[in-house]
């Protein structure tokens, strides 16, 4: 009996390992982009009003980076693009949410891209470097802060090797920022105070973060173990 038990709990704890080890890599990886190397600001954030979306257009990228990928981790690597010598955001949030002490909500939605190129990855003629969708934001009046809160998205499978990652490695933006100089009224309606249609000046600083989540597989590796343990614990029991 107390073989058996041994038995079991090794099986147990080298599926516990196995599983967590896997979560935990998976989630320690990022691909963040950044306002970074760009030498000047550009784009804005713009809410027409009504039940109608959060929409940025030519939102300035200059960098991007790995965090703890297999590859290439570390150094900035410069994103050149439409704008200039730089790559470029542009978003649509879903509708309009809610308005509260200075805070605009906006609603699952829409999508975000990001194109451009990276020289230093191969990609040498613009294209979508990360498409998310969909996603949703609050955007903080009186910081002028934007936050993207969450949006599953797919990245360029040559920038990805770059960085020593299959081209099925699933991702999601969380917490991505846009911080922006200036905000104006649309229609004569305070922004600051009644939750107004609004665009904003250039685009100070961008960082939007992508961190990659645990496959479907590892899951399902979990329930299986634990299915495979649980018969032959059966099975031992009754004899």
């Amino acid at each position: 009996m107390k073989t058996r038990t041994r038995i079991l709990l090794s099986l147990l704890l080298t599926l516990t390992f196995i599983v967590t080890f896997s979560g935990i890599a998976a989630a320690d990886i990022t691909i963040d982009f950044a306002t970074g190397f760009a030498t000047f600001q550009g784009g804005t954030v713009d809410y027409a009003g009504g039940n109608t979306p959060l929409i940025g257009t030519d939102i300035v990228i200059g960098l991007v980076r790995g965090i703890d990928t297999p590859a290439n981790a570390g150094p900035a690597h410069a994103v050149g693009g439409p704008l200039g010598t730089w790559g470029v955001l542009a978003f649509t949030t879903g509708n309009f949410g809610s308005f509260s002490g200075g805070v605009y909500t906006f609603g699952s939605g829409g999508s975000l891209t990001i194109t451009g190129t990276v020289p230093d990855a191969g990609i040498n003629s613009n294209t979508v470097l990360v498409s998310a969708a969909p996603i949703s934001a609050t955007f903080q009046v009186n910081t002028r802060e934007l936050t993207v809160l969450l949006g599953h998205d797919t990245k360029n499978a040559d920038l990805l090797a770059y960085f020593g990652l299959p081209a099925s490695t699933p991702f999601e933006i969380a917490l991505g920022s846009v911080h922006t100089e200036d905000i104006f009224a649309f229609n004569g309606v305070d922004p600051y105070v009644l939750g107004g249609s609004f665009t904003t000046d250039d685009a100070l600083s961008t960082d939007i973060p992508n961190a990659a989540v645990p496959e479907p597989a590892t899951m399902l590796l979990l329930g299986s173990g634990l299915l495979g343990i649980g018969v032959y614990a059966r099975r031992r029991f009754l004899k």
